[in-house]
C-alpha cells in the first residue's frame, strides 16, 4: 500500500504536533539552565575578584606597614656579634676541654 502525499502531510503534522511543543519545553528548560549557570559562575567571579582584591590589599598593607630603621639594624646587627662571639667561645672552651682531656 503507498503512501498518498495526504497521507505524508498528516503523519508530518502530527509529529510536528506532538515534537515541537516538547523541543519549546526542553528549550526553554535549557534557557534557564543557562541563565543559572552565568549568574552562579558571575557571583563565583565577582567573589573571586573580591578575594583577590582583598589579598593583594592586605599583603600591601603588611609589607608598607613593615619600616626597618637604621637603629632596627644596628639591634640586629649587635645581636648577630653577640651570637657570634659566644659561639666563638663556646668554641675555644671545646677545643681546651679536648685538648686538656
Amino acid at each position: 500500500m503507498a503512501l498518498t502525499a495526504n497521507d505524508i502531510q498528516q503523519i508530518k503534522t502530527s509529529v510536528v504536533d506532538v515534537v515541537e511543543p516538547r523541543f519549546a519545553e526542553t528549550h526553554k528548560r535549557l534557557e534557564l539552565t543557562n541563565q543559572r549557570i552565568e549568574e552562579r559562575f558571575g557571583q563565583l567571579k565577582v567573589d573571586v575578584d573580591n578575594l583577590t582584591a582583598a589579598t593583594n590589599r592586605k599583603f600591601h598593607t603588611v609589607f608598607t606597614d613593615i619600616a626597618v630603621t637604621r637603629e632596627d639594624l644596628h639591634v640586629v646587627k649587635q645581636m648577630v656579634s653577640e651570637h657570634g662571639f659566644r659561639l666563638a667561645r663556646l668554641e675555644n672552651k671545646r677545643s681546651d676541654n679536648q685538648s686538656g682531656a
